[in-house]
């Protein structure tokens, strides 16, 4: 009994030397963990000493990973030990989440998961402060204008028009703008019948062509919306894309009568006769042509129908031309 007391007695120093050695290691490796990787530099000097990427990687990712790259680290270093609601992001981040999720929210969401981004949620409500009232965005065409001074191959584009069905509706209060709304609302654009209720929302979308980009600049509610009204929009958007230093080679729309008749008002003409038919019309504020794409999937549509209802047609030669004979028709 005495001898294990002498024993215990005997190992005491050398027991509180070793734990004292572990408690100064464990100390320095905390102190290490505070101070090393300050910079993304650090991180990739460290990836390539641990030999988990090679070194030319490392110098591909020294030139690369700086910028928002390195914001993105810092960001991610401060809010990875808070919670949710108390993180904070820089500007750049929040740039860089807001373009990246309107792009794709999956690949979004992929990059999430491995730094601390914002959440969706916090993304949309960054986006509503922009105002998106009927009429012009203003926003979108700035955007657009700063796009196409730094990338010359954003300057391509291409309009396309469509109009979207809205369900008629009174007495929806708006709090933000304090007034009723679901009437027609051209923006700052005076409307032909005030007081009546919208059918319909015409929307304008700008369409890279040889990059991907893609922004709607406007939306306007209507209900039946004529083609002279039509046609003083679509010169206005052809006028504000060239402000903003594009140069837009087609506009793409259904073929609708009154898009039929807005491009009558523009200056085309579709007829019967191939020869005299005329697809282009001069650009408002340009000198070049714009021209004109129906949209071939609309017309096979509008062809079928009309099979469909009359049956048959004849055409200038005098041949008949017979439903039966399209029946591929149907799978559309």
């Amino acid at each position: 009994m005495f001898e294990d007391k002498e024993n215990q007695d005997t190992d005491r120093p050398a027991l509180q030397e070793s734990l004292k050695r572990k408690i100064r290691s464990l100390q320095q490796q905390l102190s290490r963990k505070k101070t090393k990787q300050q910079t993304m530099c650090d991180v990739i000097q460290e990836l390539e000493q641990k030999q988990i990427i090679k070194e030319d990687d490392a110098e591909v990712m020294h030139s690369k990973f700086d910028g928002v790259q390195l914001t993105i680290f810092r960001d991610a270093k401060n809010n990875i030990s808070r919670a949710p609601r108390g993180r904070r992001y820089s500007d750049p981040v929040k740039e860089f989440s807001t373009t990246l999720h309107y792009y794709s929210p999956v690949a979004y969401q992929y990059v999430r998961s491995i730094p601390p981004l914002p959440n969706p949620s916090l993304i949309s409500k960054w986006s509503s402060v922009l105002e998106c009232d009927p009429g012009f965005v203003k926003e979108a065409v700035d955007s657009l204008g700063k796009e196409a001074s730094s990338c010359p191959e954003k300057k391509d584009c291409f309009l396309i028009i469509d109009a979207m069905s809205t369900k008629k509706q009174q007495c929806l209060w708006d709090p933000k703008q304090d007034k009723y709304v679901g009437f027609l609302d051209f923006g700052s654009t005076a409307s032909e019948k005030l007081g009546t209720l919208a059918s319909e929302a015409l929307v304008f979308l700008l369409v890279g062509a040889r990059s991907h980009m893609k922004c709607p600049i406007g939306y306007f509610l209507a209900d039946k919306m004529s083609s002279k009204k039509q046609a003083e929009l679509v010169r206005t958007a052809l006028q504000m894309a060239a402000e903003a230093g594009h140069r837009v080679w087609s506009i793409t729309t259904d073929g609708t009568a009154v898009n039929i008749s807005t491009f009558y008002e523009l200056g085309c003409d579709f007829t019967t006769s191939f020869d005299s038919m005329a697809t282009k019309f001069k650009h408002p504020s340009e000198n070049y042509y714009v021209y004109v794409i129906l949209e071939p999937c609309h017309m096979l549509k509008l062809a079928r129908n009309a099979l469909g209802t009359l049956k048959s047609f004849v055409d200038e030669d005098g041949n008949l031309i017979q439903r039966k004979y399209f029946q591929s028709l149907d799978k559309i």
